[in-house]
């Protein structure tokens, strides 16, 4: 049995008022200064950022403003895809992005393995174009195309696609939410997905960070049970959509778990932040400051591989490395003998991606 000790244990959050989501959705001039406080003096901030984060804010306000000025509908296009419906009603809605404008096999792959696991899977892309090849290699494996205007990152994608998903084709019993901002799986994940589902009702994520506040990392997220189901898609449907990636990582996902747990709803990190950073601290692997936060996707990305049994590696973490986590390099070493998606199908994502480090659909905090 891999080593995941304490994986079933809730996150911690302390209470939060009534009726926060309106203000997570549509936050105050007074709001947005506080998390620009809060956010530079984190431990993990450094007063470097400060005119950085500033300049990147100015940029997206002008671009915000250029954008709810627009008339053009940000749904670019949208097709029904071959795959059939499934019993039960689990939707995975999976976000996409592709400076090359292209739908690569470990792509596809991932999609496969979600058609696999029982969800109607709605592909929603950014990416600058989107060819018939690619619209041929989807068909089968999707009940929604949706191509986008990119805005507001992975949570503008499942903002939009959300909305179109449940007029098409209804409300669901569970939502998946997913992206492509992780290579693999190496391993199945239909087990994984069992497991999430065994916790009950509830947001059930991968992995919690307290890289700022405590939150569940949304590059994979389970919303089980009608009630969560549905406080999900209001959170998304209200939600203030921008150009910065700061705004919408504070914005979507510390809001969404922020939210979920202001509605009462159970918080679940399959591999809890805890477990994971007890870990890594054993192995004396990654953390150069042991008493500091983490990203565990991240400093523990090694651990979680070897001894958790983990699926995934984050793909900044390969392409940027905004850590400095040392031996990311060796990667393909810590991959499974049985991995699903090998090194080399891997590599060809990675060089298509572009390495050039800016990654428009991503949320990785």
């Amino acid at each position: 049995m891999p080593r995941d000790g304490g994986y079933r244990a809730t996150i911690s959050f302390a209470a939060h008022e009534a009726g926060e989501i309106g203000l997570i959705a549509c936050p105050t001039l007074h709001r947005r200064l506080a998390w620009l406080l809060i956010g530079l003096w984190d431990k993990r901030r450094r007063l470097h950022r400060f005119v950085p984060v500033l300049a990147e804010l100015a940029r997206a306000a002008i671009a915000d403003v250029r954008e709810t000025n627009r008339a053009e509908n940000r749904i670019r296009q949208c097709c029904a895809g071959r795959q059939a419906a499934r019993p039960g009603n689990g939707l995975a809605i999976y976000a996409h992005y592709s400076e090359a404008g292209h739908v690569h096999e470990m792509i596809l792959r991932q999609l496969a393995l979600y058609d696999d696991a029982g969800f109607d899977v709605v592909f929603v892309t950014m990416s600058a174009r989107l060819s018939e090849d690619d619209i041929r290699n989807l068909l089968p494996l999707t009940r929604l195309i949706i191509h986008r205007r990119s805005f507001g990152r992975d949570f503008g994608a499942w903002h939009d696609a959300a909305d179109l998903a449940v007029k098409t084709l209804g409300p669901p019993a569970e939502l998946l939410l997913v992206n492509d901002s992780v290579l693999g799986p190496f391993r199945p994940i239909d087990r994984l997905i069992e497991r999430m589902r065994e916790h009950g009702p509830g947001l059930i994520g991968l992995t919690d960070s307290r890289m700022g506040p405590p939150h569940l990392q949304s590059y994979f997220l389970l919303a089980e049970g009608p009630a969560a189901v549905t406080d999900v898609l209001s959170f998304l449907g209200q939600l203030k959509l921008s150009h910065s990636e700061w705004l919408m990582v504070r914005r979507g996902e510390f809001g969404l778990t922020r939210c979920m747990a202001a509605r009462g709803h159970a918080i679940v990190s399959l591999f809890s932040y805890d477990s994971v950073r007890a870990a890594a601290i054993d192995a004396d692997d990654g953390l150069a400051m042991p008493r500091a936060p983490m990203n565990p996707t991240h400093h523990a990305w090694r651990v979680l591989l070897e001894e958790f049994d983990f699926p995934f590696i984050k793909r900044d973490l390969v392409m940027r490395n905004p850590n400095a986590v040392r031996g990311v390099e060796r990667w393909p070493s810590a991959l499974p003998s049985e991995s699903l998606i090998d090194a080399g199908t891997i590599r060809s994502y990675l060089v298509e991606a572009g390495g050039k480090g800016k990654q428009k659909a991503g949320c990785d905090a």
